[in-house]
């Protein structure tokens, strides 16, 4: 599995713009998904390139939550990508587009990817299965860090998270993980630094990380150089 984050607080490589938001790119099990659009379209755009991820390459939009930090650069990529999109429920209106699609329990989209459905009437995550591991990837886990893992962990042994911990403050339940990349509104970074050692990631625009099996390995990406005037 790859994952390179396209839209964070803070910026991991020079060039690309930080906001406050979240979005993710996703390569598993021969799927490429993109996972909550940030705040700004603009700016999501932007970073896709030069983080070099191509609008063309994206199967389908995967939305954690309504809120406009999570959501709001999605009309402005579907205006240039219309793929499928899965988004709770409550975040479609009734005469949503046919290729939106609202998630309310938990759903398999395919044998790599399953929702926990939407959490706490406001917020579903991804929980991606490669090879028989399980992670977990999360908008700003507004249902609680503790209740999704308890449901990602209905589908087998959950290795690392991905996203938004928001004011997560188990970190025993984050410590039995073998990674962890908190990431936008994730309030104990340096507390996690501090319990979880090695086991944390930072995250930022153009974090890249490979992982196999329990294993992830933390990179970036090399930006790609604006175009000229």
């Amino acid at each position: 599995m790859r994952a390179v984050i396209l839209y964070d607080n803070a910026a991991a490589v020079p060039g690309v713009e930080a906001d406050w938001g979240f979005a993710c790119f996703l390569e598993t099990g021969g799927k490429k998904i993109l996972f909550d659009t940030g705040a700004d379209g603009r700016i999501l755009m932007n970073n896709m390139r030069l983080c070099g991820v191509e609008p063309a390459d994206v199967d389908m939009v995967f939305i954690s939550h309504a809120h406009w930090d999570h959501a709001g650069g999605l009309e402005p990529f579907m205006s240039i990508r219309r793929c499928p999109v899965f988004a709770p429920a409550s975040a479609l209106h009734p005469r949503a587009p046919r290729d939106f699609f609202p998630v309310r329990d938990a759903l398999w989209i395919d044998g790599h990817l399953c929702s926990t459905g939407e959490l706490a009437g406001i917020e579903q995550s991804l929980v991606l299965q490669e090879d028989g591991w399980f992670y977990v990837v999360v908008g700003c886990s507004h249902p609680g860090v503790s209740l999704i893992l308890d449901e990602a962990l209905r589908r087998g042994p959950v290795c690392g998270i991905l996203g938004g911990l928001h004011d997560c403050r188990d970190f025993d339940r984050l410590a039995a993980l073998d990674w962890i990349c908190g990431t936008h509104c994730t309030f104990y970074q340096d507390e996690m630094r501090a319990i979880l050692g090695s086991k944390f990631i930072p995250g930022g625009v153009g974090r890249e990380l490979m992982i196999s099996g329990a294993r992830c390995r933390s990179g970036t990406v090399s930006p790609a150089a604006a175009p000229a005037d």
